[in-house]
């Protein structure tokens, strides 16, 4: 098991969902400056083959991964409930929590929905 799926599964144990994953993703952020959205999904959820997760249809669950365009994907982020996300916004970019309409502003509706087991 790798590491990061470790910190992943501990934090599982102990809170929401939702704050397991905004915890998780700010640890990826103070040991990795410089990421763009897809490695800061990959580091945060512990999935490095992120288009093997399950297709999902329908309303984003929490911890869900969603994904705007195709071949490639243009953006990636987690979806945290309360109809947010957290994201990278861009090379570099600093974590943030972005309300998933203003994403859908800049990139349309997520192409894919996937779904990540988060040790569910």
């Amino acid at each position: 098991m790798t590491s990061a799926r470790r910190v992943v599964r501990s934090f599982l144990a102990s809170s929401s969902l939702r704050d397991q994953i905004i915890n998780s993703a700010r640890g990826v952020c103070s040991t990795n400056s410089f990421l763009n959205c897809r490695l800061f999904v990959q580091l945060t959820s512990g999935v490095s083959k992120l288009e093997r997760l399950p297709k999902v249809s329908g309303r984003p669950e929490v911890g869900d991964i969603l994904q705007w365009g195709e071949n490639p994907a243009r953006h990636w982020a987690i979806f945290i409930g309360n109809g947010e996300v957290v994201e990278v916004p861009e090379w570099g970019g600093d974590i943030g929590v972005t309300p998933l309409r203003d994403v859908n502003d800049e990139y349309d509706d997520p192409t894919a929905i996937l779904r990540p087991s988060w040790g569910r």
